[in-house]
């Protein structure tokens, strides 16, 4: 049996009836991407099917959790003194804590799982949303377009094989050491070696 097969048959025999006959509707014609969120989002997975999942860390989202009220302190104070405006200072104030919050629980807060099979999916809210394939793209810590990066950056890039448009991942609610053991992971470091630097195939 495929690994299709053998999440459907799992999470068939751990839902209920009805749950059951909508998961077999839906995943009759789809492909295994979308069996995989669907599953995942029924949040019943054979376990086989993991090698790890990387977690987005409470002591990451407290650290910035301070930035952005510091940054909103900075924000209030600079408008202060040259708009001489409580509210005006007070509306940028709230609109820059609003977002650093939004950003940090929202946007960055989600979870990333590597499986046997070289799946990388990312998880938000106990959702699985975007699902790719490892071998079909080039993995960096670096950007395409920049050979350097400030320290403090974890970003993790991926370019598309055959049509070389990049995209990234935000994981600033890492751990640095998760960080590190994912680039690993996914083939854009190498054991004591420098980092790799991507490049696209060119047609």
């Amino acid at each position: 049996m495929d690994i299709k097969g053998i999440l459907l048959t799992d999470a068939i025999r751990m839902t209920g009836v009805l749950a059951s006959v909508k998961l077999l509707y839906i995943c009759q014609n789809s492909s295994l991407d979308n069996v995989y969120i669907l599953v995942f989002n029924y949040r019943k997975v054979w376990k086989g099917v993991l090698v790890k999942e990387y977690k987005s860390k409470w002591s990451s989202k407290l650290f910035w959790t301070l930035c952005a009220f510091c940054a909103g302190f900075f924000i209030f104070k600079l408008c202060a003194k040259f708009t001489h405006s409580l509210l005006i200072s007070s509306i940028a104030a709230v609109a820059v804590i609003g977002w650093l919050i939004y950003k940090t629980y929202v946007t960055d807060n989600i979870s990333i799982i590597l499986t046997e099979d070289k799946k990388f999916l990312i998880k938000r809210f106990n959702n699985i949303i975007k699902s790719l394939d490892i071998d079909n793209y080039f993995w960096s810590e670096y950007s395409k377009y920049s050979n350097t990066k400030d320290a403090d950056d974890q970003d993790i890039y991926y370019i598309n094989k055959e049509t070389g448009e990049q995209d990234s991942i935000d994981c600033t609610n890492f751990s640095g050491d998760d960080y590190e053991e994912l680039l690993t992971a996914l083939g854009a470091k190498n054991q004591n070696q420098e980092p790799v630097k991507v490049a696209t195939t060119k047609k």
